[in-house]
């Protein structure tokens, strides 16, 4: 069994154990320790995820493979709305642990679980949907691509931010987050 394929047999626990491997990962305590690099390009997708809902009513933001909720609290500060216009974020992740500490980070946030091949919204109901280091993870890829697709809005946004880990290519139309990727691949591979 894989590492992903053990990711989605948690019954919502934080820890992962693949047998196959002898892999062991709690997943609070790993998002709860780590700094990530990504960060900046984070915080440009959340900005450009704000400006495209900035004009809409109560706006629904969705955050698939929320994590911790990381993601969830950049987004509510990009937003920067309160009141009646506020935007409604929602944090959907498979694992419940993940979810309780989310809640507690994040309490401006709704969170639920949840699979992404699965999501609990109605059609073309979200403004917004995003999601990090999932997709690699997903048993159903076209599954979970036709389910994003079913949830967003016409119009709406996806904002997919995923790494290739196998040979370090990077897709995007992030001016910026490409030079710096392309800067770092010439150091490795020089």
């Amino acid at each position: 069994m894989s590492a992903s394929a053990a990711y989605h047999r948690t019954e919502g626990k934080a820890e992962v154990h693949d047998a196959a491997t002898g892999t062991k990962v709690d997943h609070v305590a790993v998002m709860q320790a780590w700094v990530d690099p990504s960060q900046p390009l984070r915080d440009r997708i959340a900005s450009r995820v704000a400006a495209h809902v900035q004009d809409r009513v109560s706006p629904t933001c969705v955050d698939v493979g929320c994590a911790i909720g990381n993601d969830c609290a950049t987004l509510l500060v990009a937003l920067g709305r309160v009141g009646q216009n506020s935007a409604t974020v929602t944090g959907v992740d498979v694992m419940e642990a993940q979810l309780a500490t989310a809640r507690e980070r994040v309490p401006e946030a709704t969170f639920v679980q949840g699979d992404a091949a699965r999501l609990p919204f109605e059609d073309a109901s979200v403004d917004s949907l995003q999601c990090a280091r999932l997709l690699i993870h997903s048993a159903d890829l076209h599954a979970t691509l036709d389910e994003f697709m079913r949830v967003l809005k016409p119009g709406g946004i996806g904002c997919f931010y995923e790494g290739d880990f196998r040979t370090q290519t990077l897709l995007t139309s992030d001016v910026a987050m490409a030079k710096v990727h392309a800067a770092k691949l010439a150091l490795s591979t020089g």
